[in-house]
């Protein structure tokens, strides 16, 4: 019986040999790539040389541009494989429209692997592009390919992808990668941070939380996503105002009407679950607790926290300051 020898090279390319005797293997190098986001790669304009064979194998992208997949067969050894300078990584947008990236290898060149019997070898190359971390691996035996993006804002992903799902995406804005919530719903709104404050304050790239954006199907995944990100807590945005009622006022409650979820009214808590009813509110994150009943959100807060708890503005305590819960979205 004769016997599988693959090999996989995962890169912005992905190579796998595989072939059935012990001396002979088929490479496959895959020369697109989708995200888990649905962005699709290219590397173009690369040549691609394994040594370590009888002779160096050259390998050009361009040989034929439209293809996706370059084969060769290989010998079952040890080889190296080789990008020359001179390659660029293509983004591949909606509509088939195409932008090179600033992208940078970042993996060593040149790369060693070994083809080994019944054995499954991994060698990656990386590419990193303005904070886009791309390795790519694909071959005849079924395994996907695979790109990390870190792209500005959740709207530059839908506009990639417009079929990316609502979720927690990592996005990188110059200061380095974050974790946000992205509404594809709406377009690709990112939800950057959950965050606590005075409900009378003006907080600059922050908007006041309203009872509508809770019931909103995608708004209160947000919440959830951002509570269970920020370690169960909310930002506390403003840590010197004073207040003289601590029930939370949503951004459509109306005089002497607070947030109520479920009918029942919120106040602060701490990340402990205490209860926070204080005239000031220095520490950095606060939780919630329900009035009447004491009870804490949970931890993790499920994403249909708002389905079973809707909210509402109901009539109680008093107007004198109250917090309000606001996002930081864009």
């Amino acid at each position: 019986m004769s016997r599988l020898v693959c090999l996989l090279v995962s890169t912005s390319l992905g190579v796998t040999a595989c072939a059935t005797n012990e001396k002979v293997g088929q490479i496959d190098l895959s020369l697109t790539g989708t995200s888990a986001s649905g962005i699709t790669y290219r590397l173009r304009d690369a040549e691609l040389t394994i040594s370590g064979g009888s002779a160096p194998i050259v390998l050009h992208t361009e040989d034929d541009p439209s293809r996706t997949v370059i084969d060769q067969e290989l010998d079952v050894g040890s080889y190296s494989l080789q990008v020359t300078d001179g390659w660029r990584l293509e983004r591949v947008g909606s509509g088939g429209v195409t932008e090179t990236v600033v992208a940078t290898l970042t993996s060593p060149n040149p790369q060693s692997f070994t083809i080994t019997a019944d054995t499954l070898s991994s060698v990656v190359l990386s590419f990193s592009t303005r904070g886009e971390v791309v390795t790519l691996d694909r071959g005849h035996v079924g395994i996907s390919i695979g790109v990390d993006d870190v792209l500005d804002s959740c709207a530059e992903i839908h506009t990639f992808s417009p079929a990316a799902s609502d979720g927690v995406y990592t996005i990188d804005r110059g200061t380095g990668s974050i974790q946000v919530f992205c509404d594809m719903t709406h377009g690709g709104i990112t939800y950057e941070q959950l965050a606590f404050g005075s409900s009378l304050g003006s907080y600059a790239g922050y908007a006041p939380i309203a009872t509508a954006d809770l019931n909103d199907p995608v708004g209160g995944q947000a919440f959830a996503a951002l509570f269970n990100l920020q370690g169960f807590g909310l930002i506390n945005i403003d840590t010197v105002f004073t207040t003289g009622n601590c029930c939370i006022k949503a951004a459509d409650s109306g005089p002497g009407t607070y947030l109520a979820l479920g009918g029942h009214v919120v106040f602060p808590a701490g990340l402990d679950g205490s209860g926070q009813c204080l005239a000031n509110y220095p520490a950095a994150k606060f939780s919630f607790q329900f009035i009447d009943n004491g009870q804490n959100p949970p931890n993790p807060m499920p994403a249909d926290f708002f389905v079973t708890r809707p909210a509402s503005s109901i009539a109680q305590c008093g107007d004198s300051n109250n917090p309000g819960w606001f996002f930081k979205r864009f």
